[in-house]
C-alpha cells in the first residue's frame, strides 16, 4: 500500500501587491550536504527556512534557547528562531524519503529591514485609525514600517541560506564514514 502524498502547502495572497513573490511556490523540498532542507511560505507572506538534522544529530531534539548558546549558524537573522519535530508543512513527508525523526532547525525572513508581503496589502479601516492616532501623537507602529518596505528575500535567497546552514551542520558534525 502506497502511502498517501501530504497535502499541498498554499497560503492566500488576497489583497497582496504585485512584487517578487507572484509565481514563486509557497514550499520547496530539497536535499543538501545530505540534510532534508525546505522553504516555506507563512501565511503572511515572509519565507522560512529549515533544516533537518536526523536523530543522532547532537543538535536534534535541542529547543531554540539551546541553539543560541552554540556557536553563530550562517542564517539570515544571526540566530535560529525555530527548532522543532515535523509537523507540516515543516515536514519531509514527500518526495524526501521517510526519515521519521527528523528535528527542524529553522529561520525566518521577517526580521527588521524584511518586507513582509501582507504588510504591503491595503490596511483594513481599524488599522488605518490606529495609524492615524499614533501619527496624531507622534508615534510609529513598531517595526511595521519596515517591515512594509523593507527587502525581500526570495525563495532562491532563503535557499541559499539553508544549504550554508546544512554545510555548517554537516561541519560541526559529520556522519561517520561508510562501511565498506
Amino acid at each position: 500500500m502506497k502511502a498517501a502524498s501530504p497535502p499541498r502547502w498554499t497560503v492566500d495572497r488576497t489583497g497582496w501587491p504585485a512584487g517578487p513573490w507572484d509565481g514563486e511556490p509557497d514550499r520547496v523540498a530539497f536535499t543538501h550536504a545530505g540534510f532534508a532542507c525546505l522553504v516555506v511560505r507563512a501565511p503572511q507572506g515572509h519565507l522560512c527556512g529549515y533544516v533537518g538534522v536526523p536523530s543522532g544529530h547532537p543538535f536534534h531534539g535541542l529547543d531554540r534557547l539551546a541553539l543560541w548558546r552554540l556557536p553563530s549558524l550562517p542564517v539570515h537573522g544571526g540566530l535560529p528562531t525555530y527548532a522543532r519535530a515535523c509537523d507540516w508543512p515543516i515536514c519531509h513527508a514527500d518526495a524526501l524519503g521517510a526519515e521519521p525523526a527528523l528535528w527542524w532547525i529553522g529561520f525566518d525572513c521577517a526580521h527588521r529591514g524584511d518586507l513582509v508581503p501582507a504588510l504591503r496589502a491595503p490596511r483594513n479601516q481599524v488599522a488605518a485609525e490606529v495609524a492615524a492616532l499614533l501619527t496624531r501623537l507622534q508615534m510609529e507602529m513598531p517595526h511595521e514600517d519596515e517591515r512594509r518596505g523593507g527587502v525581500y528575500r526570495t525563495v532562491e535567497a532563503v535557499r541559499e541560506n539553508c544549504e550554508r546552514l546544512a554545510e555548517a551542520l554537516r561541519a560541526l558534525h559529520p556522519p561517520p564514514p561508510a562501511r565498506r
